[in-house]
């Protein structure tokens, strides 16, 4: 693939256009997703991907800079990306792998592509991990707690 190719992939489909960037954790694959308007989506996921994964989105100011920081962050070239259909894992990730990647969240081990223009975290637990308002370790009552509070800001 080459920067032209992942232009065209991206401005022609409805869905955006996903690319391996490594096994973060045990059955947990990094994915980045790259869409229209310089976004990146980072997911990391199991065969479950759907069911309350990481995802980051990073928006950069140019098409050029959102390659760059992907190459630099999965390690290889573009001429080196295969798209994937689907998640490379097959088997869901242990529990404690899970909590793991929550502790890196909330410890802010987690390493992130870099030179984005912004970026959010679109979930509002894993959003409170990483600003630290809640715990890996937080209680269901806690989690109630600042759910409630959390919701009541907006309010």
């Amino acid at each position: 693939m080459d920067s032209a190719q992942l232009r065209n992939y991206i401005n022609l489909g409805k869905a955006p256009i996903s690319i391996f960037a490594g096994r973060a954790y045990e059955n947990i694959d990094r994915i980045l997703r790259f869409a229209k308007g310089n976004t990146v989506f980072l997911d990391f996921e199991d065969e479950w991907e759907d069911e309350g994964g990481l995802r980051v989105t990073f928006t950069y100011d140019s098409f050029e800079d959102m390659v760059s920081a992907a190459e630099k962050y999965i390690g290889s070239d573009i001429s080196d990306w295969k798209i994937v259909w689907e998640n490379p894992s097959k088997n869901a990730a242990p529990i404690s792998e899970w909590q793991k990647l929550k502790e890196d969240v909330y410890s802010h081990r987690i390493v992130f592509p870099e030179n984005y223009s912004s970026f959010f975290i679109g979930s509002l637990y894993w959003n409170g991990l990483y600003l630290n308002e809640i715990s890996p370790e937080s209680s269901d009552e806690e989690l109630k707690e600042w759910i409630i509070r959390s919701m009541n800001k907006y309010e």
